[in-house]
């Protein structure tokens, strides 16, 4: 039987440090460094002649110039590569990462210190294997790798982090033009002032805030947001600015709040792992490579930051709601779209056998003052335990993961969450209810108007958001008080509507007729889709925190609870 010898590559602590991070800049940094390590290693490996073939992420030129032109501010490669390998290539592999360490010392100084600090401080490990024509290339190789992560370096004495340490706003305004780590990132940027960690003001450039993504909806220039950053009152400044430029948009309690989402492929291992020539690997990494791109595009459009997207792995900051008027859940639908259309062949395929690959979501919303390195765990806590690990029956049939995970912590500690299946009936009902209790601004026209529409005809008797809040609240007080019957009458769409109708019969509700029978449709969509023991049980939980949410997105901004 032939036999062929592929390298694996893998690059580490990514978690450890990304965990150091204390702000937007450093959290990206701390990320992206792992990218251009093993995109440095790649580009060395690519370049010798015969051209090697890589199994796993897809490689080209053309990935290359595409990267560089338009994605070099994104850490779009993953932290392992596996490549076909000829004789000596283990030598060169070598030779590339000292080459490598070696470009990451100039990114500090000539000082030895650091630079025997950092062949400390970064894990690149690598392992060469022969394999036979009839194995599977991935499988072996992947489990090699996570052999040698195990064999995990510690600096003994670490008086400081020289690598969170040069992604300080003080270094991108003196070095960005002489550290080869920034040129290579942010060097041909069209646009760094749109979905970019980099701000550029009218003197110097700097890292984006999280304060500023929060407040992305209002669209103001970041020379204008920096004046807020630099009177240590950001949100007193905002206030007075809003009302000096008569913004008719007003400062709600959400824009205090960030989202750090996480986001990883159900069922994609699986996939490799069935897949049994390179020929067809290369095809399946190249459509991970392209959906990594295009769901960079969705995240910067909506005005959210990409920090890293690694094939079927993201890592972003969102605003909760943008100056288009959309929501963190329409820019998920809209990534789980661009998979959904990537990847649609692969989901035919395996619809029949189960389970389809999919896209699952942790979402932290914290206030904007909480510890970033806590927000980021957060996330991945939601998307491990709760999204990856939700199940649902659906037409009697068991349907697991392919979730949105969310938990907003508030400033008083107060916390609450959700998780629901993406694109599911339940989803769409929140998703139609959480438009309709979003006011319109007086200031959008044509279609930014159009898409609220509707709130307006609904809500037309309510003039400020806080007559909106205390409606639901009355509701929500009215639900709990009844919560015994709703157990019992809640899969009954006709008894619903009766017991409605009956207990919210005050003018008010009166005045909002449409919007009560919204949350009906919700009631129902909950206690109809969950009809296993288990989910009985979080049924009416789950609908308390649907409006909770919808509560919390129609609180003023005035005071931090």
């Amino acid at each position: 039987m032939e036999m062929k010898t592929y390298i694996g590559i893998t690059v580490g602590p990514i978690y450890k440090t990304m965990c150091g991070a204390r702000d937007a800049g450093q959290l990206w940094g701390c990320s992206y460094i792992f990218s251009y390590i093993i995109k440095e290693i790649m580009k060395r490996i690519y370049d010798l002649e015969p051209k090697r073939q890589f199994i796993t992420p897809y490689v080209d030129g053309e990935l290359f110039k595409k990267e560089k032109e338009s994605y070099s501010h994104i850490g779009i490669f993953h932290d392992r590569c596996i490549f076909e390998s000829q004789e000596g290539d283990l030598e060169k592999v070598k030779e590339a990462t000292e080459e490598v360490l070696e470009l990451l010392s100039r990114n500090y100084s000539d000082d030895a210190k650091i630079k025997d600090y950092i062949n400390q401080y970064f894990q690149i490990y690598y392992v060469e294997k022969h394999i036979r024509a009839d194995e599977k290339v991935f499988t072996i190789m992947t489990e090699c790798l996570d052999s040698l992560e195990l064999r995990q370096k510690y600096i003994s004495i670490e008086e400081h982090n020289y690598v969170t340490s040069l992604f300080k706003n003080d270094n991108i305004k003196d070095n960005i033009d002489n550290i080869p780590l920034f040129i290579d990132a942010f060097s041909n940027k069209k646009n760094t002032n749109r979905g970019c960690i980099l701000l550029k003001n009218e003197d110097s450039r700097r890292f984006i805030s999280v304060p500023e993504i929060a407040i992305k909806e209002f669209n103001i220039d970041a020379n204008e947001s920096n004046k807020f950053i630099q009177s240590g009152n950001f949100y007193t400044k905002l206030s007075k600015y809003i009302e000096e430029h008569k913004i008719k948009k007003k400062l709600m309690k959400y824009h205090k709040y960030i989202c750090i989402i996480q986001s990883d492929g159900d069922s994609v291992t699986r996939i490799m792992k069935d897949i049994n020539t390179t020929e067809e690997f290369e095809e399946f990494s190249k459509r991970l490579s392209y959906f990594s791109m295009g769901a960079c595009d969705a995240i910067e459009n909506y005005n959210g930051v990409p920090v890293y997207a690694g094939g079927d792995d993201l890592l972003f900051f969102a605003p909760i709601k943008n100056e288009k008027g959309e929501t963190f859940i329409d820019l998920i639908n809209k990534i789980n779209d661009c998979f959904n259309e990537i990847f649609k062949e692969y989901i035919n395929r395996y619809e029949s056998e189960g389970p389809i690959p999919s896209m699952s979501y942790g979402v932290s919303i914290t206030y904007y003052k909480y510890p970033l390195y806590e927000a980021l765990g957060r996330a991945k806590s939601l998307l491990f335990d709760k999204a990856k690990k939700y199940c649902i029956t659906v037409d009697g049939q068991k349907k697991e993961k392919n979730a949105t995970a969310i938990k907003v912590l508030k400033h008083s500690g107060q916390e609450f969450g959700l998780t629901f299946r993406n694109n599911s009936v339940e989803a769409g009902i929140f998703t139609d209810i959480l438009k309709y209790s979003i006011k319109k601004s007086k200031d959008q026209t044509g279609e930014k108007a159009r898409i609220f529409e509707q709130t307006d005809d609904i809500l037309s008797n309510i003039s400020i958001e806080e007559e909106k809040s205390r409606i639901l609240s009355s509701v929500q007080y009215s639900l709990t008080k009844y919560r015994i019957i709703i157990n019992k009458i809640g899969t009954d769409r006709k008894k619903l509507d009766n017991l409605f109708i009956n207990v919210f019969n005050h003018d008010i509700h009166k005045k909002s007729d449409e919007y009560i029978k919204k949350i009906i449709d919700l009631v129902y969509g909950v206690y109809s889709s969950r009809k296993d023991d288990t989910e009985k049980a979080i049924r009416f939980k789950t609908v308390e925190s649907y409006l909770s949410f919808i509560k919390f997105m129609q609180e003023s901004g005035e005071y931090d609870v």
